[in-house]
């Protein structure tokens, strides 16, 4: 509580972000999906008398959590952090801000050192007491092994589509077109057998 004996106002940055644009039926994790959640919870927390509002939309399509604190966007927020625009982050879940444990750490005692609160949705966690930071450390090691585990996943299976002769994406190879309904063949280009 203030002084005054009103609540502080809570000036709310609301972070979105998803890795890989898909089609328009895959809505689980969709930018639009997690704006409606912050949206909701701020109107939640109105609906309780509560002092919060948005100040800003920090929006980042096709981006990896392995980088994403390095977007124009986040920088952006950083920005409004340091000036007091912004004094609460909020996100869907911790994620959506990085994927690095270290790189979220660094982001997190930023925010702390200029008196702005982490919010998140799918992990309550208090900010503001020890285990609350263990807590937000653990999930962030668990968000870093998961990026990970998907790239090793990635690795091994393009390295068996190639070993049984399957393309497997990537630029278009000089000599050669992608057949339609065979996913991952090629068939030779007759016409540019001669250049090859």
């Amino acid at each position: 509580m203030t002084t005054n004996g009103f609540a502080p106002e809570k000036r709310c940055g609301l972070v979105v972000r998803i890795s890989v644009e898909r089609g328009p039926n895959d809505e689980s994790n969709s930018l639009s999906n997690q704006k409606a959640r912050l949206r909701a919870r701020l109107e939640a927390k109105r609906q309780q008398g509560e002092n919060w509002r948005e100040v800003e939309l920090y929006e980042m399509r096709a981006v990896s959590g392995r980088v994403s604190l390095d977007s124009p966007e986040m920088h952006r927020l950083r920005a409004d952090i340091q000036a007091g625009r912004v004094n609460v982050v909020m996100v869907t879940e911790l994620s959506r801000i990085s994927r690095s444990v270290s790189d979220f750490l660094q982001f997190y005692t930023f925010t702390s050192e200029h008196g702005a609160e982490v919010v998140c949705l799918k992990q309550d966690l208090d900010s503001t007491t020890p285990a609350g930071k263990l807590m937000t450390t653990v999930i962030m090691a668990l968000a870093e092994f998961e990026r990970d585990q998907v790239c090793e996943r990635n690795r091994d299976a393009t390295l068996a589509r190639s070993q049984k002769g399957f393309y497997c994406g990537g630029s278009r190879l000089l000599g050669y077109d992608l057949p339609e309904g065979k996913k991952g063949s090629l068939i030779v280009n007759e016409r540019q057998v001669e250049v090859v």
